[in-house]
């Protein structure tokens, strides 16, 4: 069974983000990874990472500056 986690990368700085996340994808097999993010590049840019990764994505803005990024597998 996979795991559910939350990763909040709101304030940080390309390409810290990216990283963050990575590091958690790579300890899990499978699961739900919920990312937060205020930053339109690093949502991008970790959808990108992602998906390369063979995960699924979705991201959807919460509000002007806050995007939630859906992964899993």
């Amino acid at each position: 069974m996979g795991a559910n986690i939350v990763i909040d990368v709101q304030g940080l700085s390309c390409p810290q983000p990216v990283l963050q996340v990575s590091k958690e994808l790579k300890k899990l097999a499978t699961g739900i990874v919920e990312v937060l993010a205020d930053s339109e590049i690093a949502c991008e840019n970790i959808a990108r990472m992602a998906t390369h990764a063979g995960w699924k994505v979705e991201v959807t803005q919460q509000n002007k500056d806050t995007f939630k990024i859906l992964i899993q597998k």
